[in-house]
């Protein structure tokens, strides 16, 4: 039998962390290490949110699962949810799955007896098929409703037993062919080169890091990412520098930087978080030329995945043909009015893809989600 208990002051989780952070890299996962929940809280959510840090222990009191969870009061109503769910593209409990069930179980009912049973709770960016999320339906009260919602995928590469030949043959002749014209027209005629940061030069690459991406999303309609976030994701960077897990490359040719790619290694698992290229060189694939090359460097380093994290993008498809599904699980009183508008919700989203050359009603629709629960500031 498994019992949780609620951490709910920051300051109080120094004896939890070292364990929370073994557990999380079996899982190979950054976005439930404590160090992402820390970049995340001291830049984004210490001014909106309670920590509710779940952490599940064996009768004789073994730490066996942390789930980092806050009070989120950044929209109304306040709504329970993973800690930076914000930036990241994948949660579950810290802990190994064999748990998982167990875990959900018993942090619902931390929950509960805290008086938080009856907040509207948010599982964002959830594994569908897990055995926590199957659980934490099964330990809904009779009173509440689970809603599923924002159905996506998490396109993935399989390592296992994988060389950089085998990895190719595994792609289309067209694939093959594009690698091998960025490797000829970019190392032979523009003397491209791959340079790792290091503790020394993580601010530096960070910034760099991010002029490219917004050079890159400005032809894009602009990027997402405010102030506060990129304070949070270069925290991150540095405390993942730290522990060995960063992967950020700045792609340099004639001399000057023209891509950039931030990820890192987290376990067994080589993510794809963020990046970014000068647009003047995409004739060239340099985008797809930093993504090849950081495939290739996490198969010889041994990783036994390459994550390309959230989203079903066009570009992913090109390099895998693997995906897990991940949705949102929003756990909501049944008689509480919040209700209709999350189930509402999802409707409303599909509306909102099919309008956007409707500037009457996307204004509409922009207006409605403002008042949707389930938007989050950060």
């Amino acid at each position: 039998m498994l019992s949780a208990e609620l951490i709910t002051e920051v300051s109080k989780l120094g004896p939890f962390v070292d364990r929370w952070r073994e557990l999380a890299v079996a899982r190979s996962n950054a976005f439930v290490t404590p160090e992402w929940f820390h970049s995340w809280w001291t830049h984004l959510g210490k001014g909106f949110s309670i920590p509710l840090v779940a952490v599940a222990r064996r009768e004789g009191g073994e730490v066996v699962g942390v789930t980092p969870l806050v009070l989120d009061s950044s929209s109304r109503p306040q709504a329970i949810r993973f800690a930076g769910a914000s930036l990241g593209d994948r949660f579950h409990p810290a802990a190994v799955p064999e748990d998982e069930a167990e875990i959900a179980t018993a942090t619902i009912a931390a929950l509960e007896a805290n008086g938080f049973g009856r907040q509207l709770m948010l599982f964002e960016r959830a594994d569908s098929d897990a055995t926590w999320c199957q659980a934490l339906q099964r330990s809904a009260r009779g009173d509440q409703t689970v809603i599923e919602q924002q159905r996506t995928i998490n396109p993935y590469i399989d390592l296992r037993g994988l060389d950089w030949d085998h990895y190719m043959s595994s792609r289309s002749q067209k694939f093959r062919k594009r690698v091998r014209r960025a490797d000829r027209v970019l190392l032979e005629e523009h003397e491209m080169v791959l340079r790792p940061a290091d503790m020394s030069t993580v601010t530096a690459d960070m910034s760099e890091m991010f002029r490219l991406h917004d050079l890159r999303r400005d032809s894009l309609g602009g990027s997402s990412l405010d102030a506060a976030s990129r304070r949070a994701l270069h925290a991150f960077a540095v405390a993942a520098s730290e522990r060995g897990w960063l992967r950020l490359s700045a792609l340099e040719a004639n001399g000057r930087q023209i891509a950039s790619f931030f990820g890192w290694r987290v376990g067994d698992t080589y993510a794809s978080y963020q990046g970014g290229f000068d647009p003047s060189w995409s004739d060239l694939g340099v985008g797809f030329a930093i993504e090849t090359m950081t495939i290739r460097q996490a198969i010889e380093e041994g990783a036994s995945e390459y994550d390309f994290l959230l989203g079903a993008e066009e570009w992913k498809q090109r390099f895998t043909d693997l995906a897990r599904p991940s949705q949102t699980l929003i756990l909501v009183g049944a008689r509480n009015p919040v209700r209709l508008l999350v189930a509402a919700e999802s409707g409303l989203r599909r509306a909102s893809a099919g309008i956007s050359q409707r500037p009457a009603l996307s204004r509409v629709v922009k207006a409605m989600h403002s008042v949707i629960p389930t938007v989050r500031r950060a």
